[in-house]
């Protein structure tokens, strides 16, 4: 059974510190609420796990992430850094659907909704349909029902959302990539905010 997915979004407001830092270690640390679902991805049939990915940065706390790639499995450690949000099909979309939704998951049904709907953003963007397209999820499948309240939520504008992160695997390492909480920025930010408070006054 695959677990699929790749590149793990991040929202904050600090963007001038968080693209200073540096890379950072990522551990797959298991599942959450999650739940077992079939579906169809570019005419392929695939049974996954969807839901929470339970991961660490940097050896910090725990985070729950979402996938935003199919096409890629999870290894146990990889390296990621952070990028810009345009190189996801909907990026600002599936930002809104995690900032907005993932805290307040408690189930299984909930989680796995909230990443079908991730996933069917990323791939058909411009014509949102479970029903239809290259991403298929049928009405009996688990979280099915909460996809659709999630993606029915989705606003017309993301003008006063803040920009999300995209967290990408890089360096030696192919791994997925997930959509992270805004805490896990401290991973990236907190070198560079120890550096700016050790820097000597110039005489």
């Amino acid at each position: 059974m695959r677990n699929s997915c790749r590149t793990l979004v991040v929202v904050t407001t600090l963007s001038l510190l968080a693209n200073a830092a540096s890379a950072a270690t990522v551990e797959f640390v298991g599942l959450g609420f999650a739940d077992v679902v079939h579906l169809n991805y570019n005419g392929n049939d695939m049974t996954v796990y969807a839901g929470q990915i339970r991961i660490r940065i940097d050896s910090g706390p725990i985070e729950s992430a979402y996938c935003v790639d199919l096409n890629t499995t999870i290894t146990n450690n990889w390296i990621a850094t952070l990028g810009s949000p345009a190189a996801l099909n909907g990026g600002r979309q599936i930002a809104y659907l995690f900032d907005t939704y993932a805290a307040t998951v408690d189930t299984n049904a909930e989680a796995a909704g909230l990443q079908i709907a991730i996933w069917e953003v990323l791939t058909d963007f411009a014509a949102v349909n479970l029903g239809g397209g290259n991403f298929r999820v049928a009405s009996n499948q688990p979280g099915y029902n909460e996809a659709l309240t999630f993606l029915t939520g989705l606003p017309s504008n993301y003008t006063d959302f803040p920009p999300p992160y995209v967290l990408f695997n890089s360096h030696d390492t192919i791994s997925q990539d997930l959509i992270v909480p805004e805490p896990a920025t401290m991973a990236f930010i907190g070198p560079v905010l120890i550096a700016l408070f050790r820097r000597k006054p110039q005489a």
